[in-house]
């Protein structure tokens, strides 16, 4: 048994006995530090000194703790002192009392740590409510400052941030939530406090009862609580209107950079149209000049034509004039609300609220401008791309034109060119002088340019062919895609009636280089006269040439016949008869014989003249 226990069970007679007992009985040295008094906290909302009455009653709480244990150490006593039954009564006596005391300041300490926690609650809402209204106030001041971007990259970082103050709204939304829904039941409860069906949680019935004692509370916990439900509506109004404005800049700077990204390249395709190709080189050159130009009026008519009219179409739905018109209308709200505010000349208003509306006015002032810069910004931009696009489309279409123009006299060129190179070698045929060395010959050659005159003539065809092409118009496409797609022809006259309409076609289609055309035009038909006289010449030539032979084979027949007579004449006259009357009769018989022979000889002057005067047929 320890010694406390020993000690409590000795006679009380014993005056040793007695002081070592009261020695022992600490509870009655300690029972009246145990005050039933409340400490009243109502008027005082210091935070600080709640705290500092809490970390008191953290320390009663600990002395109480040590008071139980030694509660428990009496009982203990108690319990040894059952033995001892002529001081039994004593002992329990003393017990219930320490008991009772224990109890009473139980009680207290409980409703002192109640009271304090309800002033703390309260205390804790209403500076809580007061720090969210000025973290509003401050957001609200954040949103509602200039939302003007200068650039892309400004209006990405403002983005970014206008995301993280909506996140932090969010989240502070929802954590005040359950606050305001606190205090919204505190005030009404407050009101049906006194009413006898009242029925509440515990603690919420403390605070209540709390802030009913206290009005200003009521008050100021509705004012502020009110503030905070206004402010945070405030704030996400802002937050759309401030996110809206973002995201009409982000689209401006987009549209603005297509627009200019656009008209660059519209620029570039200009300039590589404008570059001098080597169409003019020949059908070959052209022909992948034109291919390469069908490529690049591919990419403007069947790509960059939708893109430009969804970018800067006239009609309803295109995105600037859907910027344009937004534009116009946050101008329009701008100019209105402007006009709303308060004028800095009136006399009845206060030094402060002038310059508040001075400065808003300012403000106002400068985002009207900045507007009115962008929509003249975007403006010019859609004028300058649309007035490119119609250059760049002309030009393309007039690119087109040329290089076609160009593959058309590539072709009549190369046609020309083979044509004269064709009746350069008739002429080159007729040219010769070889008219032959006998009739033979003669014949032969004669029969040759007959078949070229025939083909080339062909009786005059090709004469009135070649007239009607001149002077006629021409059956002809009237495309110089199709001309320069006609079918090849043989060396023949055909070939040079075509050249020849091909010429007139390309003249009355108004083609740049006409005056050149014009000349090949006139040197065809040029070329094709004198082959004609070349031909004619000729003619001449060969039947003069003919008429020569045939004269000199005429006098060398008539001489022959001539030498053939003399040579039958008799050298030496015979002196018989009979042979002289043969001879007679053989001469006589030449004599007869000859008179042809001196009919042809005289005619043979006759035709010496004719061949000298040519008119000989």
């Amino acid at each position: 048994m320890p010694a406390s226990m020993t000690s409590l069970l000795t006679d009380s007679s014993v005056t040793g006995s007695l002081s070592r007992l009261k020695q022992r009985s600490v509870s009655e040295t300690c029972l009246p530090f145990l005050t039933i008094g409340g400490v009243d906290c109502a008027d005082t909302f210091d935070l600080s000194a709640l705290n500092a009455a809490v970390s008191k009653m953290d320390d009663l709480t600990l002395q109480m703790e040590n008071k139980q244990s030694f509660l428990q150490e009496l009982k203990q006593h108690y319990q040894c002192l059952i033995e001892n039954t002529d001081k039994f009564a004593q002992h329990e006596a003393k017990l219930q009392h320490v008991e009772t005391q224990f109890g009473k300041v139980k009680r207290w300490l409980s409703s002192c740590a109640r009271s304090v926690n309800t002033h703390r609650e309260v205390i804790n809402a209403l500076r809580t409510l007061e720090d969210e209204n000025q973290w509003i106030a401050q957001k609200q001041t954040q949103l509602s400052n200039d939302n003007m971007a200068l650039s892309f990259l400004e209006v990405q970082k403002l983005l970014s941030r206008h995301q993280t103050v909506t996140a932090e709204v969010e989240h502070r939304t929802v954590r005040n939530s359950s606050l305001i829904k606190t205090a919204m039941e505190w005030l009404r409860l407050g009101e049906v406090l006194q009413l006898p069906a009242f029925h509440s949680a515990k603690e919420d019935a403390y605070c209540v009862a709390f802030i009913t004692s206290h009005r200003d509370l009521s008050k100021e916990l509705l004012t502020k609580t009110s503030e905070l439900v206004f402010r945070q509506a405030v704030v996400h109004r802002e937050i759309g209107v401030r996110l809206s404005v973002l995201y009409h800049w982000q689209a401006w700077f987009v549209q603005h950079m297509d627009l200019l990204e656009l008209y660059n390249w519209l620029i570039e395709t200009e300039s590589s149209i404008m570059t001098e190709c080597h169409a003019a080189r020949g059908l070959a050159s052209a022909y992948a000049a034109i291919k390469k130009h069908s490529v690049i009026e591919a990419i403007v008519s069947g790509f960059q034509a939708p893109r430009l009219r969804h970018l800067i179409g006239y009609f309803t739905g295109t995105r600037t004039t859907d910027l344009l018109e937004a534009t116009m209308t946050m101008i329009a709200a701008k100019q209105k609300k402007l006009s709303h505010y308060l004028d800095p000349t009136d006399p009845f208003v206060t030094t402060d609220k002038t310059l508040k509306a001075k400065a808003h006015r300012h403000k106002l002032r400068r985002q009207i401008h900045i507007l009115e810069r962008s929509y003249d910004k975007l403006h010019c931009a859609q004028a300058s791309v649309q007035k490119q696009f119609t250059g760049l489309r002309d030009l393309v279409m007039e690119k087109k034109h040329r290089l076609y123009e160009l593959l058309a006299l590539n072709r009549l060129y190369e046609e020309v060119s083979d044509v004269e190179e064709w009746i350069w070698g008739r002429m080159r045929e007729t040219l010769t002088d070889n008219t032959g060395k006998d009739l033979y010959e003669w014949t032969r050659l004669q029969r040759d340019f007959c078949d070229v005159q025939r083909n080339l003539i062909r009786g005059g065809a090709t004469d009135q062919l070649v007239h009607e092409g001149l002077t006629s118009v021409p059956r002809l496409p009237a495309d110089f895609a199709l001309l320069s797609q006609l079918p090849p022809l043989s060396d023949s006259p055909e070939r040079l009636v075509r050249a020849i309409m091909v010429c007139r076609q390309l003249i009355s289609l108004k083609h740049s280089d006409a005056p050149l055309i014009a000349q090949w035009q006139d040197r065809l038909n040029e070329d094709w006269c004198e082959l004609r006289e070349l031909l004619q010449t000729r003619g001449v030539l060969l039947k003069n040439a003919g008429n020569r032979l045939l004269f000199l084979r005429r006098c060398e027949e008539a001489i022959a016949d001539l030498r053939e007579k003399m040579d039958s004449l008799p050298a030496i006259v015979s002196a018989d008869s009979q042979a002289l009357a043969r001879q007679q009769r053989q001469h006589a018989n030449i004599r007869r014989s000859v008179i042809p022979i001196g009919k042809r000889v005289r005619y043979h002057p006759f035709l010496c003249l004719q061949l000298k005067d040519g008119k000989m047929r």
